[in-house]
């Protein structure tokens, strides 16, 4: 991965240090140091510092302090590094809460998303977001990436031979056949769900950026590619509802 390891600076003294994944050619290309948000445009993340950089957008300064054209982890090893010095140096003007690398654990995100308030305020962002044209292509151009489809299925086929990931997937599997995970499954068909639905349709319509997001998915929704597909997990669905029949012992 290619991605560099910034420092931004309010007027107040506050500071930020974070990494950031540039695509290829980037890396070279950006300057050392500049004012305002970076040459992509992003000013930083966390909400301590979001709120910063809202009241300060045009007065922050940054400095990149690491450029990184390797793995993951030297990625992570250096952002680490530039967490540290940033606290040595800055003490309680440095707002970030944990220490870099690979973000929050996965008990801290499920303790966000139990946050009702916290949830819908991120999921309306992320709905917003994407119906944004140059957010979804950035997206897709970033997860369609050759060496990042590599690194995907390269990370899963080695995570799949240990004894831990297979544990993993064995309770996960058997957690899902438990009439409480279906119950719960089941609850995007119940009418309240339909009723909110419609109304978050309606609202995505509302506007000419939703419009077209939903008549481009509707009719990538009825190419002969997605029907093929359709087919396909109707026939896979059909062949595990007949082995539920034939061997319900082994769902009860």
């Amino acid at each position: 991965m290619q991605a560099v390891i910034y420092i931004f600076r309010c007027p107040r003294g506050r500071a930020y240090v974070g990494r950031r994944t540039v695509p290829p050619g980037a890396l070279a290309c950006w300057p050392g140091r500049g004012e305002g948000p970076l040459p992509d445009g992003y000013t930083g993340s966390g909400k301590a510092w979001r709120a910063v950089a809202r009241k300060h957008r045009d007065a922050l300064v940054w400095r990149i302090l690491a450029r990184v054209d390797g793995e993951r982890v030297d990625a992570d090893a250096a952002e680490q590094r530039a967490v540290r010095l940033a606290r040595a140096v800055f003490g309680r003007g440095c707002l970030n809460l944990r220490d870099g690398g690979q973000g929050m654990s996965r008990g801290n995100a499920r303790a966000l998303w139990a946050d009702s308030d916290w949830a819908e305020r991120t999921s309306t962002a992320i709905r917003e977001a994407f119906l944004r044209p140059e957010v979804r292509a950035k997206v897709a151009a970033a997860s369609n990436r050759p060496e990042v489809r590599e690194r995907r299925a390269a990370t899963s086929k080695a995570l799949a031979q240990t004894a831990e990931r297979r544990e993993q997937l064995a309770r996960a599997t058997e957690a899902s056949l438990t009439p409480e995970a279906r119950a719960k499954r089941n609850t995007g068909q119940s009418p309240e769900a339909r009723v909110k639905r419609r109304a978050s349709l309606r609202a995505v319509a509302a506007t000419p950026e939703g419009a077209e997001v939903l008549a481009r998915a509707v009719a990538a929704s009825m190419s002969p590619e997605v029907q093929a597909r359709r087919a396909h997990t109707r026939r896979i669905n059909d062949s595990w509802r007949r082995y539920a029949a034939d061997h319900p012992e082994v769902f009860d």
